[in-house]
């Protein structure tokens, strides 16, 4: 004996462009979203030092510096850790006045055209 609710019952307008559309949608926005939310915050653990390397001591410095060298082994050399501390001196130096960064010096000195870019490349080669 056939029971009726083993036949599909017919899909109401707009009930079809809700299951097979748009649900479907869904799915892959918020699976794109997680993809992307997981991609962000592997490069914040990574990398997320840099934007406060003002206000962390050199303990904390060389963690991060280490944690780095340990991943990228063939693009870092062994003096990546003392590199990045002189570094930080020379921003702290530079740039950092009572924890406000004034963005024109950095661009000053991180380009190559001007004489600070230059130095900047030749002394922290890495």
């Amino acid at each position: 004996m056939l029971c009726i609710h083993s036949f599909p019952r017919p899909l109401i307008d707009g009930e079809d462009f809700r299951t097979q559309t748009f649900i479907v949608m869904i799915d892959q926005l918020s699976a794109a979203l997680t993809k992307r939310q997981n991609a962000y915050s592997v490069l914040s653990q990574r990398f997320g030092f840099l934007g406060k390397l003002g206000n962390l001591n050199r303990d904390e410095i060389k963690e991060a510096a280490s944690t780095l060298l340990a991943i990228y082994t063939d693009d870092l050399d062994e003096h990546f850790e003392n590199e990045l501390q002189q570094f930080v001196n020379v921003i702290k130096d530079k740039i950092f006045v009572k924890d406000r960064i004034y963005e024109l010096q950095i661009l000053e000195m991180f380009d190559p055209e001007t004489d600070g870019g230059t130095a900047l490349i030749s002394t922290f080669p890495n």
